[in-house]
């Protein structure tokens, strides 16, 4: 259960501090799982990035054709 926050009583060095404290909850989790898992996780990941890569140069595709056709 996640707790309220009172933002008119939070210092910008707490926000860091939650911050370094979240990523090392995410990390030690991540350690935790069985290597099969991180595996999966990875080729997962991949295949997000090659996706925008894609899209992305599709778009910039798209665009030069268009500048020059003008």
């Amino acid at each position: 259960m996640r707790q309220e926050i009172d933002w008119s009583k939070i210092r910008i060095p707490d926000v860091f501090e939650a911050k370094r404290r979240a990523k090392e909850e995410r990390s030690r989790r991540l350690a935790e799982l069985p290597f099969e898992k991180k595996i999966e996780i990875v080729q997962q990941f991949n295949e997000i990035v090659n996706s925008a890569l894609k899209e992305d140069d599709d778009r910039r595709s798209a665009e030069q054709r268009s500048a020059d056709k003008n």
